[in-house]
């Protein structure tokens, strides 16, 4: 029996002859004890923190919102032990770029009680006109609004979690800033440079989105003191950390990331069962798609994907629900990215490919009409979808923290 998490729950499935259980290539990084410590104990290309904040009054650190599974508790908790209340005011401020706003049982859930008294809180908006302030253009043409409240510390610390990503190659790092701090207007135009060739998930080498990110964070004033970064698995636990400069702390966390979370196969499965990993990856079907990029190289053309998540706050984007309603086929959604891009719209071009290269099952509490309007198969529990799994050789990933890639 394989437990498969939904939503904050797990769902059993009974495997069969024909199944296979694909374990990440995580399982055989080496691990080291307490490595957020180690790693805030020797920076790369910066003094330690404490040093760094010697004579300064403030710091805001900046956290990944609710719709990521980064261990904060464990990076923020690491923070403040280090600077030991050598700060007047330590503000936390949440890198939603277009999400809404934690509540505060969720601010509650990713900071704890004991870090929420400690510090203040404070949540970016990116339409806050006013507590935004323009940088000037990327050489991509992106015009740079950044969260005024981060500009004006005297101390910026970043934090985030190193993963693979759609189309900026990678997640963390530069990620906290644009789109984590940035207006509207500036994450649209970055998130347009989706369409190049080199844009695409493990890739940095010529990625437009990411070096667009890059030149922004190097703005004026945008660039942080100190970042902390990790990569950790599906349960929060840490695999790696490196603390220091930004560009540096990236570079040395990406290496690792190539090893931890991708996996190189030779052959095809005819079918794959995943999940996108339970609450809050699966939070929403905006949220959930990503699952099938992560696994769609180890699936034969026209194979089967079936997905496993929950979506109990819906579809989760106004912009991607409109897209997929109104373009029905992948070609519709191209030309609508290169002649009207939207944020959220990119979601649909993402889920379109995949769609038109393999057959989609999904069980989730979405209501089936929308789904198989979507071009997608709806499954209402695991016994349902046992009648589907017919393959000779089918893939189970539990959990799609790790991307497939063909050798």
């Amino acid at each position: 029996m394989i437990q498969i998490p939904y939503g904050k729950r797990d769902l059993t499935l009974n495997m069969r002859e024909n199944m296979h259980l694909v374990k990440g290539p995580a399982e055989n990084i080496k691990r080291s004890h307490d490595p957020i410590r180690k790693a805030l104990r020797d920076p790369i290309g910066t003094k330690r923190l404490e040093e760094i904040c010697e004579g300064k009054k403030n710091c805001v650190i900046v956290v990944d919102d609710h719709t990521r599974n980064t261990p904060t508790k464990k990076m923020v908790g690491a923070l403040l032990e280090t600077l030991g209340g050598k700060m007047d005011e330590i503000k936390v401020i949440f890198a939603t770029g277009t999400h809404r706003s934690p509540r505060r049982d969720e601010i509650r859930s990713i900071l704890g009680k004991n870090i929420m008294e400690e510090v203040k809180i404070e949540s970016h908006d990116c339409d806050d006109e006013g507590n935004l302030v323009y940088l000037g253009r990327t050489s991509f043409k992106t015009p740079v609004y950044i969260n005024r409240t981060y500009l004006s510390s005297e101390i910026k610390i970043i934090t985030g979690d190193i993963s693979l990503h759609y189309y900026a190659g990678f997640g963390g790092g530069r990620k906290s800033i644009l789109p984590g701090l940035a207006g509207r207007e500036t994450i649209k135009k970055n998130h347009s440079l989706l369409l190049d060739s080199k844009a695409f998930m493990g890739n940095l080498d010529g990625n437009p989105v990411h070096l667009d990110m890059m030149e922004a964070a190097r703005m004026p004033g945008a660039y942080p003191d100190f970042s902390l970064n990790v990569i950790s698995d599906s349960k929060g636990d840490v695999l790696a950390a490196s603390s220091g400069d930004l560009s540096l702390v990236f570079e040395e966390l990406v290496k690792i990331a190539k090893k931890s979370l991708v996996k190189k196969m030779d052959n095809y499965f005819d079918e794959i069962v995943v999940g996108a990993g339970g609450h809050p990856r699966d939070i929403n079907l905006y949220q959930s798609a990503k699952a099938l990029e992560m696994v769609k190289g180890g699936v034969r053309p026209n194979g089967k994907i079936i997905l496993l998540a929950e979506c109990i706050e819906g579809i989760g984007d106004e912009t991607f629900e409109a897209w997929m309603e109104e373009c029905k086929c992948l070609d519709e959604t191209e030309d609508k990215i290169k002649g009207d891009f939207e944020l959220g719209g990119h979601k649909a071009y993402y889920l379109r490919k995949i769609m038109n290269r393999n057959k989609v099952f999904l069980i989730s509490s979405l209501d089936d009409g929308l789904v198989e309007r979507w071009g997608m198969i709806p499954k209402g529990s695991l016994d349902d979808l046992l009648d589907e799994i017919e393959g000779k050789n089918v893939g189970i990933i539990p959990t799609a923290d790790f991307m497939i890639e063909r050798r």
